[in-house]
Order: C-alpha cells, then structure tokens, then sequence
C-alpha cells in the first residue's frame, strides 16, 4: 500500500492520494483559519468506524441477515500529552434498521471489530475500543463494562 502526500494552498492543506487516485483532503483547524477537510485524528476515527463497517455488511451478507440500513457514530477520546495527543479510548455505535437477528448481529459486530478490522488492531492495545449495537433504537448489547440489554 502506498499513498502521496501533497501540501495544498495553505500552511495546513494537504491532498493524500491512493494509487487508483482516489483522493482525501486534510486540515487543521487554528484560531483563525476554518478547516476544508478533515483532521488526521478525525480521520483515523472515521477509518476505525468505517474498517469494522466494512466488515459487518460482508459478515451479515455471508449470515443472511437482512437490514434496511446501518449508521456508526464513533467517539474518540484523547490523552492531553505535551506533544502529541493519541486516542485513549474510541466507542463506537453501530445502529441498524430492519429485523435482522439481534444474535446473530451482535456476533457480526464482535467478530468485525475484535478479529477482522485492521485498524482497530493498529489501534490495540494502547487504545480501548468499545462499541454497541442497536436494532431500531433498541440497544442490543455493548461490549462497554456494566452496559449490557
């Protein structure tokens, strides 16, 4: 895997480009500069959500688990060191419409996130990631201590 980095117009802009050319825009929000794109930090926040995601969908596709639609909203907490402020803890929701097997989706869920997502085993073990699942705004389970249904 390779990727390029270019600076943009500004101090803070950059391009990153796969080698299909597919493309994302970083920024930095300061004072008084409003950011175009995302953070690095926001970025690698969107990735954890999206990489676990990712292997959700072929997870419930190979258990024949039908659902309308799928959310994740993912929360990233950070160390407050001198120089550097790396994610202490990420927690993300995974919302799902339709009727799949609550069972069988949070099992979906768990093996996405603890055994196939690359970023989140990037992430290990200097991070805690927790996540939760809801059916149709019905929390199913949580892998957060003392949340449970």
């Amino acid at each position: 895997m390779e990727i390029k980095l270019k600076k943009g117009d500004s101090d803070l802009r950059f391009t990153a480009e796969n080698g299909r050319g597919q493309q994302v825009f970083f920024d930095r929000q300061t004072a008084d500069y409003t950011p175009m794109g995302v953070s690095p930090m926001e970025a690698l926040l969107m990735s954890s959500a999206a990489c676990a995601a990712m292997d959700f969908v072929s997870i419930m596709e190979k258990m024949q688990q039908e659902y309308s639609d799928f959310t994740a909203i993912a929360k990233g907490e950070r160390f407050d060191f001198e120089y550097h402020k790396p994610f202490k803890s990420i927690h993300i929701e995974y919302h799902v419409t339709g009727t799949p097997d609550p069972a069988l989706s949070w099992k979906a869920l768990s093996l996405s996130i603890e055994k196939y997502c690359s970023v989140m085993e990037t992430l290990r073990p200097d991070c805690e990631v927790t996540y939760a699942l809801f059916i149709q705004d019905a929390l199913i389970n949580s892998s957060q201590k003392g949340v449970k249904k």
